[in-house]
């Protein structure tokens, strides 16, 4: 077994040839360039980038030695506000243990329940592609819906749904106010977060996995190798690349997290739900010591792993991206002639239960999935008397579309829709034009400095939004920009760049160099080139930045917070606030329907386009 498991060839992709060799950062791929045309495509992205994120985290840098409330004048403190936050505030090294634990409970989560369920999915025989759909739908719901969907999954009076599975199980001894009881409030919040994002994970991971050569696992079978011994020895170095940039990636949303914890219970009971994230936020909008919460803010981006280059994914083909990531790692020896043609293997009884339990443990994990969802759209047909007292597992025992009617007169849902709508597609758009121009110059036209600025963009992947927003709601409040739809656009598309000009320049690395020749020889320059070599051929690529990119700013929740002032402006995270009435007392039955008509479009869109989304990210596990 030895010959089999030990690496031993240079990586190769699936299909038996070595993997293209990396061309230098500083070549062009184009036979002429000008200085001309770099900085027509790389000056407007710079600027976006620059202004919206750079510039605030110098900006958070040197507010951290000020101390200032926003009305006074700035006094300067030095490095007070670090030695107070290190020896005198025990609410700091309380949110700093508590965001260790809320970051230990997500990647547990995501990443075990990634790699477990992805793994079985390789082995399923039929239904994949609905059972990646399902799984990945919780990642479209925005997070106000989510933290309203916790707030009754976990009640305690009406019973919710935690609570009445452990009655049905003879547990009602563990029944509690989860959200109130300082010993499970952190684990309470935390599980939202992993549950979310664990079938945004457990993609990457399958593609990954199927991208192993069936040839490395049989002739490892055929050595005697176990189960166990196949995928330790064979798939997961094979798929180590992806799970380095895959747990980089669950670390550093993770410790960015402040939506559903602050929604939930604002740090509360106490501080026994702090983060560093929602303490931060805090210090700065409520208490107003913006100098300390930028001092903060400059912590939490320390303690963000990844301050070298992560290993990201490097490369895409055919419009698909994230190949590099997903392709083999250095293994062990591929055969390079055909495989022989497949035997017809007799299906004995035990292979059918193997089967058989198989799928059903796969129902079962798609069920607590999805299980959550379906409960949120039931309960907006109940009437309030039947979600009161009702069995939450049970049917409405009556079908009623009042809810839906209240959901529209007691908030502006259509308001609050059209404002998103501006937003998602404004930022989408900067970020595709931005984006593809940025990946343009540093992939294509290429010059000296271009690996220093793809760092730049690197860095953005890496830093948390919060450190960016006391600057910003400073300087928007300076040139008229806080409380327009721009104060949103601009800080979303540019965060978001980043990943966007990653995704692009990988594939633009893998259009042939003989096409922008040819192109050249008949006397098509750069921009020419640009828009009718490039562009068209990117089309599944911007199909994939735009689906992704779009559920994070169709639910964003904390730049809308920040930045919106007035009703008007309100977008569907905000706007679902509307339904939380005095004194805390909210109408369930109709927030739960303002819920499921605000997921609608975004659902919509995702069921349309997952397919080209999940290719996407698919494809290049098969690609070098």
């Amino acid at each position: 077994m030895t010959d089999t498991l030990a690496p031993s060839r240079p990586r190769v992709t699936g299909a038996g040839r070595p993997a293209p060799r990396r061309r230098p950062l500083s070549t062009s791929m184009l036979p002429r360039r000008s200085g001309l045309a770099v900085a027509v495509f790389l000056v407007p992205p710079l600027l976006l980038y620059g202004a919206a994120v750079l510039l605030p985290i110098v900006q958070s840098l040197v507010l951290s030695l000020f101390e200032w409330d926003g009305i006074t004048d700035l006094e300067f403190v030095g490095l007070d506000n670090y030695v107070k936050m290190f020896t005198r505030d025990d609410v700091f090294w309380t949110a700093f243990g508590n965001a260790l634990g809320y970051l230990a409970i997500c990647l547990v989560l995501q990443l075990g329940g990634a790699l477990a369920v992805a793994g079985l999915l390789t082995a399923l025989p039929r239904a994949r592609e609905l059972v990646k759909t399902l799984y990945l739908l919780p990642a479209v719901i925005s997070t106000v819906a989510i933290a309203f969907l916790f707030l009754r999954v976990y009640s305690l009076e009406p019973v919710g749904l935690v609570n009445q599975l452990l009655a049905w199980v003879g547990l009602e001894g563990l029944q509690t106010a989860w959200l109130s009881n300082v010993q499970t409030v952190l684990a309470a919040v935390s599980i939202p977060e992993g549950w979310r994002f664990t079938g945004l994970y457990m993609l990457i991971i399958y593609a990954a996995l199927i991208a192993v050569p069936k040839e490395l696992e049989e002739a490892a079978r055929l050595d005697g190798a176990s189960w166990w011994q196949t995928f330790w020895r064979i798939r997961f170095p094979y798929i180590r690349p992806v799970w380095i940039t895959t747990t980089v990636m669950a670390t550093t949303f993770a410790l960015r997290g402040f939506d559903i914890p602050y929604l939930l219970t604002n740090g509360g009971p106490g501080q026994s739900s702090e983060l560093l994230t929602t303490y931060m936020y805090k210090t700065a909008f409520v208490h107003t010591d913006y100098g300390y919460a930028s001092a903060i803010s400059v912590f939490h981006r320390r303690g963000v792993p990844g301050r070298r280059r992560p290993d990201l994914p490097a490369a895409a083909s055919e419009g698909r991206v994230m190949s590099t990531t997903l392709a083999p790692a250095p293994m062990a020896s591929v055969p390079l002639e055909p495989a022989p043609a497949p035997r017809r293997v007799h299906r004995s009884p035990r292979l059918r239960v193997q089967r058989t339990l198989l799928t059903v443990t796969v129902v079962l994990i798609v069920v607590v999935q999805v299980y959550p969802l379906l409960w949120l759209f039931l309960t907006s047909f109940r009437t309030a008397s039947d979600f009161a007292g009702g069995d939450p597992f049970a049917l409405p025992r009556e079908w009623t579309l009042e809810n839906y009617s209240r959901a529209f007169g007691t908030g502006n849902l259509l308001l609050n829709i059209g404002n998103s709508l501006i937003v998602t597609l404004g930022a989408s758009a900067l970020i595709v034009v931005a984006g593809m121009m940025a990946a343009y110059a540093l992939q294509v036209l290429g010059f000296r400095l271009s690996g220093f600025v793809r760092a730049l963009f690197l860095l953005g992947i890496i830093v948390p939004v919060q450190i960016a927003l006391v600057p910003l709601f400073i300087d928007y409040s300076q040139v008229g920009l806080l409380d327009t739809h721009l104060s949103m656009i601009l800080p979303l598309a540019a965060f978001s760049l980043p990943m966007g000009v990653y995704l692009f320049s990988s594939f633009y690395e893998y259009i042939p160099r003989e096409l922008y020749e040819a192109a050249s020889l008949d006397g098509a320059g750069p921009y020419r080139i640009f828009l009718q070599i490039t562009t068209p051929l990117s089309v599944n690529t911007i199909i994939t930045v735009v689906l992704v990119n779009s559920i994070f700013i169709w639910n964003d929740f904390i730049f809308a917070n920040t930045f919106v002032l007035s009703d008007g402006l309100k977008t569907i995270p905000l706007g679902l606030q509307n339904y939380i009435g005095a004194m805390g007392n909210t109408d369930w039955t109709a927030t739960f329907a303002a819920v499921c008509v605000t997921v609608t479009p975004l659902l919509l869109v995702f069921l349309v386009l997952n397919k080209a989304m999940i290719a996407g990210l698919e494809s290049g596990a098969t690609k070098g």
